[in-house]
């Protein structure tokens, strides 16, 4: 609102004329423009958050720009009391182990040499990762899952050699065991620590997504990490698409008709991929 207004300075200029309720002085001016200057950054990283799914570590990264940004206003009357609130903001999210374990994810935050974590919040935010991905094991059975994969992709010929390899050097070659791949994601967490650091702007999720061959298991707990929403806008058009089926003017509805209308409405876009010479699906959706 005292954006728009500022926009308009001119015509309540003019106005002011006629109408001396309208009229504003230099220091009311004044003041509107430094809340609008202090306020932008804010309002900025407000509507970036709301497009689209954000994961934690870069909410954190956008806030970080945003207070950045503040800090720079020196002659500002509203930027230093601004600044100081985001930053005990920012202290009480990372006061979560859910945003730690997301940020110690992110090679901005953690790096070879970076001062970001504590020695103490490195090993808490390992531990939180790996009993996410015991949980896991236990809800899905990835590791055996995996395990069962590598086994089905050896071949007749593979198997041979190695049983001929067997019979002139012993040994066995044992398939991995939920231990050892523990370990190695153990290992890999450790080696998050001395990965080289990353621009600001950064895309983890695609980092994440490209790593799911070289650190299988790993990359399964960290984009179950980075999917965790980070606001409620999500959850909010959830409920908004609910809305339109469930109101006063549908009743009678049957489950399985509920449950028909809400896959389309909340998918919509998917749907507009996989089928878009087949029907106008925009007409189709309304």
């Amino acid at each position: 609102m005292i954006r728009s207004i500022i926009k308009q300075e001119s015509f309540f200029s003019s106005m002011q004329e006629h109408f001396s309720e309208l009229k504003l002085t230099e220091d009311d001016w004044t003041f509107m423009k430094e809340y609008e200057t202090a306020f932008l950054p804010l309002h900025k990283m407000t509507k970036l958050l709301h497009t689209q799914h954000q994961v934690f570590s870069e909410f954190y990264m956008q806030w970080i720009l945003a207070l950045k940004n503040v800090r720079e206003l020196k002659d500002n009357r509203f930027s230093k009391h601004l600044a100081d609130t985001l930053e005990k903001r920012l202290e009480m999210l990372r006061g979560t182990m859910l945003f730690k374990a997301a940020l110690s994810l992110d090679p901005r935050f953690n790096y070879l040499d970076s001062t970001f974590f504590s020695s103490d919040e490195k090993i808490e935010s390992q531990n939180y990762i790996l009993n996410v991905w015991r949980r896991m094991q236990i809800i899905g059975g990835f590791a055996k899952q995996n395990d069962s994969l590598e086994q089905a992709n050896i071949s007749v010929e593979d198997q041979d050699i190695t049983d001929y390899l067997t019979e002139l050097f012993g040994g066995k070659l044992d398939p991995k065991t939920e231990a050892t791949i523990e370990i190695d994601i153990q290992i890999q967490l450790k080696l998050l620590e001395v990965e080289p650091r990353q621009r600001h702007d950064f895309d983890i999720w695609t980092h994440w997504i490209s790593r799911k061959t070289s650190h299988p298991q790993l990359a399964q707990v960290a984009l179950v990490i980075l999917a965790t929403p980070s606001r409620q806008v999500s959850v909010e058009r959830s409920f908004s698409a609910l809305a339109l089926v469930l109101s006063d003017h549908r009743t009678a509805i049957s489950d399985d008709t509920l449950e028909d209308i809400l896959i389309l409405k909340l998918n919509d876009d998917i749907f507009e991929t996989v089928f878009p010479s087949m029907y106008d699906w925009k007409n189709l959706n309304r």
